[in-house]
């Protein structure tokens, strides 16, 4: 063998050991292209709902409606107006019966209990050309029992009433102190609007010569009000 040959295979053989104990260095590395940066996903913590916190959903009929509030009296703050017309029965001896108006004006300061005042005219028609007119002014405090949309009272007041007679043919007229009591029952409509009806008893001290008589008499009241 020519000594070129011979130096040129010594030349490999360190190569081939060297490719035989560790493959891989052989090889050259894999290029994979440009590193990403991948942000890390964050997922929503999910806690369970306390029994407090679960409300059951209220069912919907279709084609249904809320009912309004039923309208309620004895609203506390409450005022209301009333509009009464009656029958009236004096006790006044031969002054008759005949017909009394009220308007009276009032407010709830608790449920059960209201105070008012009340201006009212009366006129009665006896045998002949007997009559007696009176005009009766009062303050009146009143206990109420409401039920829903009714309601059950009954009071008392103190105040005067001015009248006008002809008894016997002897004319009269003066001012007298004088107080009344009253039971009733109201239904509310509509919320603002009431109707009524009402019981009333007056008394009076004795009127002066020469009428010298207590003009005692009732009236029973229709009414209808409106509540502010």
């Amino acid at each position: 063998m020519n000594q070129p040959a011979t130096l040129a295979l010594l030349c490999l053989l360190p190569a081939c050991a060297t490719s035989s104990i560790n493959p891989v260095a052989s090889y050259a590395p894999i290029d994979l292209g440009p590193t990403v940066d991948v942000a890390p996903i964050e997922l929503p913590i999910v806690t369970e709902p306390t029994p407090e916190a679960i409300v059951p959903a209220t069912p919907v009929i279709s084609g249904l409606r809320t009912p309004p509030p039923i309208p309620k009296l004895g609203k506390v703050g409450s005022g209301y107006t009333n509009f009464m017309l009656g029958y009236y029965n004096s006790k006044v001896n031969g002054a008759g019966e005949g017909e009394i108006f009220n308007l009276r004006f009032g407010r709830y300061f608790t449920s059960l209990i209201s105070l008012e005042g009340e201006l009212g005219f009366f006129q009665t028609n006896g045998i002949g050309d007997n009559r007696l007119r009176g005009l009766p002014v009062m303050a009146n405090g009143r206990i109420n029992l409401p039920l829903l949309m009714f309601e059950v009272y009954g009071g008392v007041g103190l105040g005067g009433i001015y009248y006008d007679s002809r008894i016997g043919g002897v004319k009269s007229d003066d001012w007298i102190w004088a107080g009344n009591a009253f039971i009733g029952a109201a239904f509310s409509i509509l919320d603002k609007l009431q109707v009524g009806i009402e019981g009333k008893y007056y008394q009076t001290e004795t009127a002066p010569q020469p009428l010298d008589e207590k003009l005692e008499g009732y009236g029973v009241f229709l009414y209808a009000g409106l509540r502010v």
